[in-house]
């Protein structure tokens, strides 16, 4: 965690100290407020929360405006990692491999159910889109497999042996994507 803050925070920090001056010059009164919260909540790895009350989806209209948007995936990322510390230390203070295993399974379930509730159910994909509370399950998952690709001795040969199906998987992803997704939302 440390060193993801030593190697992202200066770059945002430069992201956002540059557009605050360029708003300083091109934006209205009105305009420099809205930039003043989502440069705030960027500072704290909050813009995704920010981008989520105040935006309809990240491509309407009040989204395309937002300068710092391209923010919202540092948030959800930098709350996955104090997500995981925590678990982590909560799994160590016990010494208990299981402990961990049963809280990445708790969050992987709740963030997935959340996800499936919020497009399926209520149809509202800017909180499935923009939240940890729905999106965890997906970086939980990639860091599982990134864990075992690394740790586990013939994950490279099971990868090579499964990729026409894992290429099959990543494509069905990519037309669900689109399919579940419409041109209005």
């Amino acid at each position: 965690l440390i060193r993801r803050i030593y190697r992202i925070l200066p770059a945002l920090l430069t992201v956002i100290g540059l557009s605050t001056i360029a708003a300083l010059v091109i934006l209205t009164p009105r305009e420099l407020v809205e930039y003043g919260r989502s440069a705030a909540t960027a500072s704290l790895s909050l813009s995704n929360v920010h981008f989520a009350d105040v935006t309809s989806n990240y491509f309407s209209s009040n989204a395309k405006d937002a300068a710092l948007l391209h923010t919202w995936s540092l948030g959800v990322e930098e709350q996955f990692y104090l997500l995981a510390s925590l678990m982590m230390l909560i799994a160590s203070r016990k010494r208990s491999i299981r402990l961990l295993a049963m809280l990445i399974g708790v969050v992987v379930a709740m963030t997935f159910a959340a996800n499936i509730l919020s497009v399926f159910v209520r149809g509202d994909l800017n909180n499935a889109f923009f939240l940890p509370t729905h999106r965890m399950w997906q970086t939980v998952l990639g860091a599982l497999l990134a864990i075992a690709i690394f740790q586990k001795q013939g994950a490279s040969d099971w990868l090579s042996r499964n990729s026409t199906e894992l290429t099959l998987l990543s494509v069905l992803g990519i037309v669900f994507s689109f399919v579940g997704l419409s041109s209005d939302q």
